[in-house]
Order: structure tokens, then sequence, then C-alpha cells
């Protein structure tokens, strides 16, 4: 079994500085993703909502004639 107490200080540093900056990293990633995902669902909602205004504009007149 590992025991962190007999481990020299700098050893433990060296290993867990890099898991750190990894997990760091990854965040930023999974942040970077969800920022995209938001965007990409606001693009598709907003063409939705185009495709919603024709539909009923091109409803709208056809019940017109």
């Amino acid at each position: 079994m590992f025991r962190i107490w007999k481990v020299p200080p700098q050893e433990l540093v060296e290993v867990l500085v890099p898991g750190r900056e990894k997990c760091q990293n990854l965040q930023r990633e999974i942040e970077e993703v969800r920022d995209e995902l938001m965007r990409l669902k606001s693009r598709i909602e907003q063409r939705e909502d185009m495709w919603l205004k024709v539909l009923v504009a091109k409803e709208t007149k056809q019940s017109e004639r």
C-alpha cells in the first residue's frame, strides 16, 4: 500500500502537479464544449423560430385567399 507520509514532499509535488494541471485543462475543455453546445442550441432555436414564422406567414397568406 502506498503511504503518503513516507514519500518525500518533492516526489509528491512531481506526481501531483501534472495531475492537477491535467485536471484543470480537462475542466477548461469541458467548459469550452459546454459553451459551444449552448451556442449551437441557441442557433437551432433561432432557426426553428424563423421557420415557424415562415410557416405561419404562409398559412396566413393561404387562408386570406
